[in-house]
């Protein structure tokens, strides 16, 4: 593979490197899966990216695949961003922010940038994506990729995208009109391509595309953005397809995005209770004033954040095995307005005082201080011989199904023998469970998919999905597309057709995965983050 770093190296501007360190050092991700890329190549333009994408797509037409994963902070939690063909690293040098429209709130940047670092700036303008990212130090192309949705309600937080297909062409896409959409489909080379295939996608499922527009189903899984592809007024707008698509559909270079703007302080609490029980039932009324969010956190994350030496002041009271058992709810507000504020966190302590809940505080330094919580269990410091891992990114179950949902899982908790400490967005309705395994020991590694699958079993059972946030990747891949109807996954494989007919677009990512490729490439340590 060193001829072909050479040969490379001397057609772009970017770095090359097959040197086994740095492929290995790019081997894990925030996933716990793990495989060695071949090449990691930083572009530093678009033009490099276009040559790489070439030079893959004239190797796939000999008749040798090589495979092009985009990749930015490595957070994606389902292995979307780990390869073994050419890994493209956008960190580097992919950061630019060219410019910033303050009346519009659009902003033009590169995809290496992280969402921390936009949010940094905008709030010298009041403003921040429109976006929450998880973990903030994400990319946005990372963002985009795995599918992070708009905190505007149906309004997309992204306007448009720059695009290298898999040729090494670059197309724009945007809204155009019905007439500019039948001179593209006119067009010669793989732009053409690209607009006639999903034209006849759209023609050839457009029964299935209307059913689920109707549905407004909460499923992410596949390219859900196909149904959103074609307006009433008969444009069309290739964006969607790309908000999820994880690099299996092009290799984003730039984009226009969206921000919105956000007061310079919040109003928030942080609430105790004694049980998850009286926690979810408090959080009808708590919702009945619109927070902004509601952060439900089982109190054995905030059990462990304390056992590995943080301190929580407001919480020195409590006996360790009282916080174990508890539920801590974080509500946040967004409110310019500071009489506003004090007016909101007033009526919520008074609808507090008739709540059994054991302690509460509003107190700004506090707040932060659980901030980051869930990551003392995710990668303990006290010890490496474990770590909570996120196996399910954000899964969804209906709010009126949620209590049975609960029982269930303290009953799974018991058939497996393993604790699943349960985290969600209350207001967004998704949740995740992280339990914690030893990826050093195969048992473990042997209990992580019979918790996978019976997880994906109980929120199925009960009318919830696997995939409401983000996307599935290699390892939720073969979840989702079980409960796939076979019209559903006939759309979302000619889809991927249309736009990678060789394969070499993030192979193995939203396909149809064995489980013993799966095991193959499960990591072998407990580090996490990357």
């Amino acid at each position: 593979m060193s001829k072909v770093a050479a040969y490379l190296q001397g057609h772009i501007a970017g770095e090359v490197t097959s040197r086994i360190d740095i492929r290995k050092k790019y081997a894990s991700s925030s996933s716990v899966l793990h495989k060695t890329p071949e090449l990691v190549i930083a572009p530093r333009t678009t033009n490099d990216v276009r040559k790489i994408a070439r030079f893959a797509w004239q190797l796939a037409e000999k008749g040798h695949k090589l495979g092009i994963t985009p990749r930015g902070a490595g957070t994606d939690p389902t292995g979307g961003s780990v390869t073994d063909g050419i890994l493209l690293n956008t960190r580097p040098y992919l950061t630019k922010v060219y410019e910033y429209d303050q009346k519009q709130q659009l902003l033009r940047v590169q995809p290496g940038v992280t969402v921390e670092s936009i949010n940094a700036a905008l709030g010298l303008h009041q403003s921040r994506l429109a976006i929450t990212a998880v973990p903030p130090h994400a990319t946005v192309g990372g963002s985009i990729g795995f599918g992070e949705a708009s905190t505007l309600g149906r309004k997309s937080w992204i306007d448009r995208l720059e695009v290298v297909l898999d040729n090494g062409d670059v197309i724009q896409t945007g809204v155009i009109s019905k007439r500019e959409f039948n001179k593209r489909r006119g067009m010669q080379g793989r732009e053409g391509d690209i607009y006639r295939g999903v034209d006849t996608v759209l023609e050839n499922h457009a029964d299935l595309i209307a059913r689920l527009q109707d549905a407004e189903s909460a499923d992410r899984s596949g390219y859900p953005g196909i149904c959103n592809v074609e307006g009433k007024n008969g444009d069309i707008d290739l964006t969607p397809l790309f908000l999820g698509s994880q690099g299996t559909l092009g290799i984003i270079t730039e984009m226009i995005v969206r921000a919105e703007y956000a007061p310079e302080e919040h109003a928030a609490a942080a609430i105790m209770f004694k049980t998850g029980e009286d926690a979810r039932d408090a959080i009808d009324e708590i919702d009945q004033l619109r927070p902004t969010t509601m952060e439900y956190i089982d109190g054995r994350f905030v059990a462990e954040a304390i056992k590995q030496g943080n301190s929580y002041k407001w919480l020195e009271k409590l006996e360790e095995d009282v916080i174990q058992d508890s539920t801590l709810v974080v509500v946040t507000f967004d409110v310019f307005k500071g009489k506003k504020r004090a007016q909101l966190i007033n009526k919520l302590s008074k609808m507090l005082d008739s709540m059994d809940c054991i302690y509460t505080t509003n107190n700004e330094e506090d707040i932060d201080a659980l901030s980051n919580v869930l990551e003392y269990s995710v990668i303990p410091t006290s010890h490496a011989d474990g770590g909570a891992p996120v196996i399910m990114p954000g899964f969804y179950v209906p709010v009126e199904r949620f209590e049975e949902f609960m029982r269930e899982l303290t009953r799974l908790e018991n058939q497996l023998n393993v604790d699943l400490p349960l985290h969600g967005q209350m207001v967004a309705e998704l949740y995740t469970v992280m339990p914690t395994f030893d990826l050093t020991k195969t048992a473990d590694k042997q209990r992580l998919f019979k918790v996978l699958d019976a997880l994906a079993a109980l929120v199925a059972s009960l009318g919830g999905v696997v995939i409401a946030r983000g996307s599935e990747g290699r390892l939720l891949s073969r979840f989702v597309r079980s409960e796939w109807s076979d019209e559903y996954e006939k759309m979302m494989d000619d889809i991927r057709e249309v736009f990678d007919p060789h394969g070499i677009l993030n192979p193995g990512v939203k396909q149809k995965v064995e489980l013993k490729d799966l095991v193959g490439e499960l990591r072998g340590d407990n580090i996490i983050y990357p």
